[in-house]
Parts: C-alpha cells; structure tokens; sequence
C-alpha cells in the first residue's frame, strides 16, 4: 500500500463506530435490479438496452425502487481527473430521470470495477474521482436517490485496505451530499457472513447492504460465467433448504439489530436455467423470509439473465412476480396459506408498508392511496409547538408531538394539506390515522377530510377522543359529488384544548364507488 493509501486508512480507522442510524428517508421495501445494461462495457454489449417506458410497468407491478448498476469505470479518461464520457453519463441522467418521473426510488451505484478488485493500488484514486463527479452531479437530485458506494468488493479488494478506500469515498460525496442515503456492502461479494466487514463510519445516514444467493449450487446451477456451467440439475425447496434460508435471515436480522442499521438485501434470485417451479418457490420462500424480519430486498434481474420480465415478449413472468407478492396492474399481498391472516397486527415494529397492508386487509376492497402516509410529511400551521419525535410504539418509528398552550378556536392550529387527487361523487373516502394524547384532553375537535376553501365544507368528519396509548383511528364517508384534484384537503383541529399529542402515519384511501362502508371499521 503507497503513501496516500495510508493516510486514507488512517483517517478511516480514525473515525470511530458508527453512530445509531437514522436514514428515516430509506422507503425501499420491494425493488428490482436493472442489470445487463449499464453496467455492461457498453451498454447493448450483453443483449440488452434500458427501455425507459418499462418503468410505469415496474412502477404499477408494485415495486417502489429500482437499483441502477453502473459500470462508470468503463467511460472514464486518464488520470489525473478520470473525467466520466459526458456522452455516457447523460444516457444514465436519462434513465435516473425515466425511473423519478414514474414515482421511483432509485439506487445508483459503481458496478463491475473489476480492476479495483484485481489492483486496489492502482484504481483506489481512479474509484474516488468517479465518486467525486458522480455526487457533484446528482448533489441536487431528490433524497429518495440513494447512493451504493461499491458492488461487491472481491479478490484482492478486501479487509482494511476495502473500508479505507470505502470510507474515503463517503468522505468525497459527503462534500456534497452531506444527508443523502448511502449504502455500503462487506468483502466477498457482499456477503452475508461478511457484514461484520463494512466499514463503521460515524454517519447516521447509510444503510448496510449484502446480497443473498444461497445456496450457490441452487442460484446459479448452469450459469456460464461460473464452475457451475457443467453442473447439473439441483433442486430445491425441501425443509433442510427452508430451514437454512431461515437461519441465515436470522443470522441477517440479528445483524440489523446490533448495528442499528437499515438492512438492505441489493441482489436475490435464482438463475432461469434452474428448475422452474422450484425457482418460484425460492423467490417466495426468500422474500416472505425478508420481509418477516424487516428486511428490504431487490430482486435480480428485471429482465436479461434471472428475468422477470420477458422484454421479448413484453410481459411479466406472473408467477414469479406473484411469488414477490406483486402482481402486473398493482400489489397483491396474499397471505401465506399456511399462517391466517391476523385482523389487527401489532403497531410497535411495523413499517409504513406493513401498516398499510393491514389496513388494506380489514378494508372491504382494495382502494387508492391518496396521501404519502409517514408522519413527517404532515403540514401545520398556527400556534401550537410542533417537533418530530421517534416513537417505537407506532409503524414506522416516527411520529410528530403537538404541544397547545392554550385552548382557543379549534382551527387556530390544524395539520390541513390539499389532496392532489380528484374525488368523484359516489366515491368512499376513508381515514385512518395512529395518535395518542400525552397531557390534557388529548381531544381533535375536527379530523377529516374537508373543502379547501370557504366555506370549508367537510366531505367527512368527525371529533376523536384519543387514548393515552397509540391506537388506529377511521374515519370514512362517502362523497356528494366531484371534486378537482387539489378541491379538498386533510385537516386536523388541534387547538380545541389545551394539550400535548403525538400524531403518526396517516392514510387517506379512495376505495371508489363500489365500497361496502358497513364493513369499514369503526374507532376504538
């Protein structure tokens, strides 16, 4: 290692353990990868190009982000300034920007730098530049673009030498990203058993990452690029296999707790030459796994090579897609056969998504949802002191706490924000939110949904006593006529008493004209 490795490994190991994460801006539950494409020497090399109208496809099958490889060690000049193809890295703006306008997530990263894994020496320097003009492009991009630092670090890229250049990195995009995600991986491939190897920087906004192919002689049984391309066939899905899986999603999850990290599964899947049927079994197995321990997952690979997508044919492989719990026009989210879906999970330790799926499963159909639901997207105004808390009683672990000094008109302080959706007449409107009192009355003289200007008429609403525990509140109606998108609002009286409350998500569902409301249920 030369002189300017050393003194990045210093100041890395310098920098201590990680402090408790934050990264609360992390929405990724269900992504699929986009590989072959970019992050091939050139993108068409591997037999496929990024068709950017896929992306309402991924969009409306359910997923919520895509992970974009990128080979960018691939369209660089020479030192010193390793200066990106301009050409190159407006064909990636391009798909960033396809991915964002249909409502994505998106994870950018550095992809297949194989001379980094061979050389780390050499291209450590090469490795920081490419970050270094990366973030300064994508500094004002929306914070749900998340970066990933480097795809599985492997060969002679690995233990101090890794987490310096990798610390090194952060540093760089820190200049000017200083709050945005970021998601670091360990040694071998991003290994399972290699988390314990990721660098521990002391940035509460990253999420830990690792890729899960187990059992290897299953996943890419017949792969050309690995010894297996002479193998023959092997199954899976006997209780040894389930029971692995199981135990190493254990192993995962006790690893989040530990770290206090967000735990990130980047890559999953099984190579299309392996047994069909017990492919689809895999990915349900795998997925159902992940997420009963919180963990978030990206499924390799969109379309090419582990294909869910037939790009060909254009359509969807609907029973692996059905496998991920997705389906093509929208979320399915079947309960497993053999566990009963439970009428009213647990509040404390629920995702935004988990919240959201119990929700739907007591609703007589399935609807649309009209708001974004976390806590922290609430809009105020008037007088009452109002500061995000975290709170492990409520999905998601964030919430808002009100303070009223002083009882006045109930409207004098209110949460009210337009509705970018239109309503049509006939339609049924539910409400649903988590809130608890602290002190005083812990009383909303008003929660509903209502006209956005005078004279203010409500299109539902009703007064709620709150309880001095979290609880999940409803409120529904069904509305009198058409409303414009933008015509109605969310409003939230708080100043009726004197009082201090906590509010969390809040979901607001259009369940259209053809809803039961006898069968919407009612508050606690």
């Amino acid at each position: 290692m030369n002189k300017v490795s050393n003194l990045i490994l210093t100041a890395a190991l310098s920098l201590g353990l990680a402090s408790p994460a934050l990264a609360d801006t992390f929405e990724t539950k269900r992504c699929v990868n986009m590989g072959n494409a970019l992050d091939a020497p050139n993108e068409g090399d591997w037999g496929h190009t990024i068709d950017l109208s896929n992306f309402a496809k991924i969009k409306a099958a359910g997923f919520d982000t895509v992970r974009i490889p990128v080979r960018w060690s691939a369209h660089t000049g020479g030192a010193p300034n390793y200066t990106i193809n301009p050409r190159f890295a407006a064909r990636v703006d391009q798909v960033l920007d396809a991915a964002s306008a249909a409502g994505l997530n998106v994870i950018v990263n550095v992809h297949h730098f194989e001379e980094l894994n061979e050389d780390p020496d050499q291209h450590y320097v090469k490795f920081v530049m490419i970050w270094h003009q990366v973030s300064r492009r994508y500094a004002n991009r929306p914070s749900n673009v998340y970066f990933e630092i480097i795809n599985e670090p492997n060969g002679n890229f690995g233990g101090n030498q890794m987490r310096a250049v990798m610390t090194g990195a952060v540093q760089e995009i820190r200049r000017t990203n200083p709050t945005r995600i970021l998601i670091l991986g360990g040694e071998n491939w991003n290994s399972l058993d290699a988390l314990p190897s990721i660098p521990k920087i002391n940035d509460p906004n990253q999420v830990y990452t690792f890729h899960y192919y187990n059992p290897f002689e299953f996943t890419h049984q017949k792969a050309e690029w690995t010894h297996l391309k002479n193998s023959g066939t092997v199954k899976w899905g006997s209780q040894s296999d389930r029971d692995q899986l199981n135990r190493e999603m254990d192993k995962a999850a006790r690893f989040a707790r530990e770290s206090g990290k967000p735990l990130f599964v980047g890559e999953f899947g099984a190579y299309q030459k392996a047994p069909y049927k017990d492919t689809v079994e895999y990915y349900e197995a795998a997925r159902r796994a992940m997420e009963e321990r919180g963990l978030s997952w990206c499924a390799w690979n969109f379309t090419a090579t582990y294909p869910l997508y037939d790009s060909d044919r254009r359509r969807w492989d609907t029973q692996k897609l059905g496998a991920l719990g997705l389906s093509p026009n929208g979320i399915t989210y079947a309960p497993a056969k053999s566990r009963p879906a439970r009428p009213a999970p647990r509040l404390s330790g629920q995702s935004i998504d988990d919240a959201f799926n119990a929700l739907r499963s007591r609703l007589p159909k399935d609807g649309k949802l009209m708001t974004r639901p976390y806590a922290r997207d609430l809009k105020f105004y008037g007088s009452a002191q109002v500061r995000p808390v975290a709170d492990a009683g409520v999905p998601s672990g964030q919430a808002v706490e009100i303070n009223v000094s002083r009882s006045g008109n109930p409207w004098d302080s209110a949460a009210n924000a337009p509705l970018s959706e239109p309503i049509r007449r006939g339609d049924v409107i539910v409400m649903s939110f988590y809130a608890k009192a602290l002190r005083g009355e812990g009383k909303l003289n008003m929660a509903g949904v209502q006209l956005n200007r005078e004279p203010y008429e409500p299109l539902l609403a009703k007064p709620v006593s709150l309880s001095s525990e979290w609880q999940q509140y409803y409120i529904s109606a069904r509305a009198s006529r058409d409303y414009a998108a933008g015509e109605t609002a969310y409003t939230f009286h708080l100043s009726g008493a004197t009082q201090t409350i906590r509010m969390g998500p809040l979901f607001i569902v259009n369940l259209g004209p053809r809803a039961d409301m006898s069968s919407i249920p009612t508050n606690p």
